[in-house]
C-alpha cells in the first residue's frame, strides 16, 4: 500500500511493482492518494507506464485478479486497506512537492510494516522515534524502497518482526495521555480543592 500519495509517488509506486513483479508475479500495489480528485490523472500515468490499472470507484468493487495497481478514491476507506496490507509507504515522503510526511501511526496500528521516504520534516519526531525503535524503515531513495520491499516479501519473519515493533510503539503511544494524567492528577486535586475551600469561605 502507498497511502495518502502526492505528485509523483504515483509513478515511483508502478516502477517499483513492474521490478517486484518479476519476483512476485501476483504482487498488488494499492495506491490511495491524498487528494482523490487526482485520480483520473493517476490512472492515465499508470497506464502509460504499462500497468493493468483499475479505479475502485463508486462501486468499490475488489480489484480484479489480473491488476497490477488498485487505486482508490473513496472517502473514510484508508483504514480499511491499512488492514488490508501488511505493508505500506507513507506518502508526501518522496513526493515531487518537496515532501513532508503524514502521520504513519495509524498504519503501525492497524499492523502494517511503516516504510518511508527521506522527506518527513512536518513529523519528524514521530518518524524519529519509530526509526530509532525499529517501529518503520527510512529508505533513502527508490531503490532502497525496492530493496527493502523485496526483504520485508522474501521473508515472513522479517515481515512479522516489522509488524510486531510498529504496532507496540503505537500501542505505547497510545497510553500517553493517560501517563500524563497520572502526572498531572495530584496536582490538579489539589486545585480543586483549593476552589472547594475558596467557595466555602466566600461571602
Amino acid at each position: 500500500l502507498f497511502a495518502s500519495t502526492h505528485q509523483g509517488e504515483e509513478t515511483l509506486a508502478c516502477r517499483i511493482h513492474a521490478r517486484l513483479k518479476t519476483t512476485y508475479p501476483d504482487l498488488l500495489t494499492i495506491i490511495v492518494p491524498r487528494h482523490h480528485e487526482r485520480c483520473e490523472d493517476i490512472v492515465t500515468q499508470c497506464k502509460a507506464l504499462g500497468m493493468n490499472t483499475q479505479l475502485r470507484g463508486k462501486s468499490k468493487d475488489a480489484p480484479a485478479d489480473d491488476k497490477d495497481i488498485y487505486i482508490a478514491n473513496t472517502l473514510g476507506e484508508l483504514g480499511l486497506f491499512y488492514r488490508a496490507c501488511n505493508i505500506t509507504c507513507i506518502g508526501r515522503s518522496f513526493s515531487d512537492d518537496g515532501g513532508g510526511g503524514h502521520n504513519p501511526i495509524e498504519a503501525a496500528q492497524l499492523h502494517c510494516a511503516v516504510l518511508h521516504g527521506p522527506n518527513v520534516q512536518y513529523q519528524t519526531n514521530i518518524f524519529n522515534e519509530m526509526n530509532a525503535h525499529n517501529a518503520a524503515i527510512m529508505v533513502k531513495d527508490e531503490a532502497e524502497l525496492t530493496q527493502s520491499l523485496h526483504a520485508l516479501l522474501s521473508d515472513e519473519s522479517k515481515l512479522a518482526a516489522q509488524q510486531k515493533n510498529g504496532l507496540a510503539f503505537a500501542q505505547h503511544k497510545e497510553g500517553v495521555i493517560e501517563r500524563v494524567m497520572d502526572i498531572l492528577h495530584p496536582s490538579l486535586d489539589e486545585l480543586n480543592a483549593r476552589a472547594i475551600t475558596d467557595n466555602v469561605e466566600a461571602p
